[in-house]
């Protein structure tokens, strides 16, 4: 496992769990937050290669958490992922630009090929850590 981490952002423990599974099963080391003012608290402290959030949460919610880290200088350039059950129109429409959108449910090889893709993994690597036996698991 790399040391480069991936921040996960959702009130709901079991997703952030599953989620947690994919980024490691992927090679990268997963940083957690139940909402966004917690994902804040962890940037002052972690530069992740990429943010996966939900859009509602409490305490913060991921439309500020995303707004926040545009406004930073170096956490603006960190590709945020959108993992929600609003349609990704809904979600555009909300004022925001994230690298992706993920519309829950979904399936978890797509959730693994928007990362690598965002992340510049070659296809031939993509996936390489996962077996179709540990995809089908989670």
């Amino acid at each position: 496992m790399t040391s480069e981490m991936i921040m996960i952002v959702d009130d709901d423990q079991d997703m952030r769990e599953m989620l947690a599974m994919a980024v490691e099963e992927t090679g990268y080391t997963p940083l957690k937050a139940q909402n966004g003012r917690e994902a804040l608290s962890l940037l002052d402290h972690h530069i992740p290669v990429l943010v996966l959030s939900d859009l509602m949460m409490p305490v913060m919610d991921g439309r500020r958490l995303y707004q926040a880290m545009q406004k930073h200088p170096i956490h603006r350039h960190v590709p945020f992922v959108v993992v929600s059950s609003f349609p990704p129109r809904l979600v555009m429409d909300n004022n925001m630009s994230p690298a992706a959108v993920i519309q829950k449910p979904f399936d978890l090889m797509t959730l693994i090929d928007t990362i690598e893709e965002l992340l510049y993994r070659p296809p031939q690597q993509r996936g390489s850590n996962m077996s179709s036996t540990q995809l089908s698991t989670l």
